[in-house]
């Protein structure tokens, strides 16, 4: 199946050189995606246990900085980078180990306020969408991590191609 192969190796990426066109104007090359923040630290004890309205009012005076809610495509990257940072699980939000699957780093990104659930969801389904547009409509994402034969090259290919998606889609 060549559709499949998108999900199971990484993207190759090869640098295209911009050439002068005889008879029109130059193309411009494709809008890169930005660069996503870091992934966080893990939240501490005291942003677990300091309730929402507390941290909006330490925020007004200027003693709790909120984290800026990203988009979904910039989402899926720092999702990655998550991933790339704690280290990649199945079957499990967070494992023993502090490593996640996808949708555990999504929730721990959200849980540090780095996207909105709105946004976190339109994430979801853009991921969902990847899938379907790949033969896969059986499987939800996370059912797709959990896969005995997933491994996390297919896991970050899968990532990529989604935010570039989202990149395209102007989410």
């Amino acid at each position: 199946m060549p559709t499949q192969t998108l999900l199971e190796r990484p993207p190759v990426v090869r640098p295209t050189p911009i050439r002068q066109a005889t008879t029109g104007p130059v193309r411009p090359a494709a809008t890169p995606l930005p660069v996503p923040p870091l992934p966080p630290a893990p939240p501490t004890l005291g942003q677990y246990l300091v309730p929402r309205p507390a941290q909006q009012l330490l925020t007004r005076a200027g003693l709790w900085q909120t984290p800026t809610p990203l988009r979904p495509s910039l989402h899926l990257l720092q999702t990655l980078h998550v991933l790339q940072h704690y280290g990649w699980c199945q079957s499990k939000d967070t494992d023993t180990q502090g490593r996640m699957c996808i949708r555990g780093a999504q929730k721990f990104l959200q849980r540090a306020g780095y996207v909105t659930p709105e946004d976190r969801h339109r994430a979801a389904d853009h991921m969902n969408t990847t899938l379907a547009r790949h033969g896969i409509t059986h499987l939800q994402f996370w059912g797709w991590n959990d896969l005995p034969q997933r491994t996390f090259p297919q896991v970050t290919a899968f990532l990529t191609h989604t935010a570039r998606y989202a990149h395209h889609l102007g989410d």
